[in-house]
């Protein structure tokens, strides 16, 4: 009884994501065999945040290109920017919900898409050579 008092009085859980989970950097260190696994569930999980299903391949191509900067050392802390840009966005949507105005944040994926070109790092993704890193 004191259980279901407790479930019923306390909010829910909140569900972990992956990003909350687990920061880009752990990426580096993750085996290659599990690093696939891990770009998926991290792409997937933006776009479940960010209500933005068709930019799944977008977030993946990022994570991707910014783990092959860090490896073949063409922009350390491309991660830890990506990270920054991803917290960004965050706050950006949360400041939209409670901005007395209604006007959200239509396309989190662009607004990503700004500040990592903004920092210089989006350029060097698309010029850099297409290397494996799985």
């Amino acid at each position: 009884m004191l259980e279901f008092l407790l479930d019923f009085s306390l909010s829910p859980p909140r569900q972990k994501t992956p990003l909350a989970i687990d920061s880009l950097t752990g990426l580096l260190r993750a085996k290659p065999a599990d690093r696939r696994r891990r770009v998926e569930e991290l792409a997937l999980g933006l776009a479940k945040e960010f209500k933005d299903p068709g930019s799944v391949r977008f977030y993946a191509w990022v994570l991707w290109n910014a783990l092959r900067a860090e490896i073949y050392g063409m922009w350390e802390g491309a991660l830890a920017l990506v990270e920054w840009a991803i917290a960004r966005v965050r706050e950006a949507l949360a400041a939209s919900l409670m901005s007395s105005r209604k006007e959200g944040i239509r396309r989190p994926g662009a607004l990503l898409a700004h500040l990592l070109n903004q920092q210089g790092l989006l350029p060097l993704l698309r010029q850099a050579p297409q290397w494996r890193v799985a």
